[in-house]
């Protein structure tokens, strides 16, 4: 657990700095090299994974690899990345805006957010089963978007692989238990423009569910002053 909390502390404080350094005309590849050697100066030694570095339409792709896409004013900026320490990993999404969004993007961004939020309310009131979990913050989506509820799960447990189990999907029937760390991360995507991820990292109790995530996910939060 304290190995996994340091991994997420420098990711955060990472993010915190880089983000300052968005500008006009900065590439997916610069801009995902720039994340990785400000994490290797935070004495961070190997990465959970490649960071996911997408600009407005790339955003769009669940795993996108950056490109040579250059960001825009009014782009979507997804960052999913994660650190090891001492072999333990994090993961974290966060889903920027470049400049002020447009009205319809601010409504995909809150709902995306109260979908997560539910399935942290269930899971702070003891829903432990992943399916019933998954299927709850899906059909929520569902409801407001019509077939583009997240195509991934809604979330997976993490350790000393970025991927463990249990899974958080259609139809899973593990079931969580104390000291388990997940990720919760709903999302809609849209070619025409982009997609939305908030992916949270949180450790089961036995009654309740602590998020490990600290870095700010309101709506204010996340639209980013052009440079």
């Amino acid at each position: 657990m304290k190995n996994i909390k340091q991994a997420q502390h420098i990711s955060e404080v990472v993010l915190r700095r880089v983000i300052n350094k968005l500008t006009i005309g900065i590439g997916e590849v610069k801009f995902s090299k720039l994340i990785i050697s400000e994490l290797k100066q935070g004495g961070v030694k190997a990465l959970a994974f490649e960071p996911i570095v997408a600009f407005g339409q790339g955003a769009a792709d669940v795993h996108h690899v950056p490109t040579k896409n250059k960001l825009q004013i009014g782009d979507t900026v997804m960052l999913d990345f994660g650190t090891t320490i001492n072999g333990y990993c994090s993961d974290m999404t966060r889903t920027f805006f470049f400049g002020e969004p447009a009205k319809r993007q601010a409504k995909i961004y809150a709902d995306v957010l109260q979908a997560q939020e539910l399935a942290l309310k269930k899971l702070k009131a003891g829903h432990r089963n992943c399916g019933e979990i998954d299927y709850a913050t899906r059909s929520y989506l569902g409801k407001k978007y019509p077939r583009r509820a997240f195509p991934h799960g809604l979330g997976h447990g993490v350790g000393t692989a970025i991927h463990e189990w249990p899974t958080l999907k259609p139809n899973s029937k593990d079931i969580l238990k104390p000291n388990m760390i997940i990720t919760i991360e709903p999302g809609l995507y849209f070619k025409n423009w982009g997609g939305i991820r908030i992916e949270d990292m949180v450790v089961i109790t036995k009654h309740n569910v602590t998020d490990l995530t600290k870095f700010p996910k309101d709506l204010k939060s996340v639209i980013l002053k052009i440079k």
